[in-house]
């Protein structure tokens, strides 16, 4: 006997036909699949950023700049040796103002801790805070380099005071410092380097 009520073509239809799909389900899926790229972005986050593992200028300039049993910098930036309330910070035999004395003695000058390289405009003639304040230039992390290190905040078996005398004798020179052969940094690879001496 044939039900008059079916219409062909709806004998294969699933039962569950025209009811509302499983949306919570959908969300998950997509949730799932726009998630991947953030998943993967923080797994290829590079060692040292989330360390403060130092390595040499050479060791940065390879790919693998992850050091099993490294040593860590505890550098700080510009930004907190310009602060007045950090002056008393300041390693010594480095003035960051003019000290009354007795003895006097002047705050301390660019070209005094960097007599070994070239010293000319803008540089010349300014203080080391001074420096400090020019804003995303090489000259500016060099001297945040040379507090650090001379406070002990940086090991010289990564970055010693000849190297960072080295790499702005480069940079001021030529445009570049070339940490191996073959391998030159512009002002920004200069920066990013030193910064991963500076997670403070």
């Amino acid at each position: 006997m044939i039900d008059s009520n079916k219409t062909p073509g709806t004998a294969g239809e699933p039962s569950n036909a025209g009811t509302v799909p499983n949306t919570s389900r959908r969300r998950w899926l997509q949730a799932s699949i726009s998630a991947a790229p953030v998943i993967m972005t923080v797994v290829s986050k590079p060692v040292l950023a989330a360390t403060n593992q130092c390595v040499t200028p050479s060791g940065f300039s390879s790919a693998n700049t992850s050091v099993p049993g490294g040593v860590n910098c505890v550098g700080f930036v510009p930004s907190y040796w310009v602060q007045s309330s950090h002056f008393s910070s300041w390693p010594a035999g480095y003035n960051p103002v003019a000290v009354v004395g007795p003895p006097a003695q002047p705050a301390t000058l660019f070209c005094t801790v960097f007599n070994t390289a070239p010293c000319a405009s803008p540089v010349a003639g300014q203080t080391l805070v001074q420096v400090l304040m020019f804003g995303g230039n090489v000259s500016q992390y060099v001297v945040a380099a040379v507090l650090n290190s001379a406070s002990g905040f940086v090991p010289t078996s990564k970055l010693s005071m000849p190297t960072i005398l080295e790499i702005w004798r480069q940079w001021f020179t030529t445009g570049f410092y070339s940490p191996r052969n073959g391998v030159n940094w512009d002002n920004n690879q200069i920066v990013q380097y030193l910064m991963t001496t500076m997670p403070n």
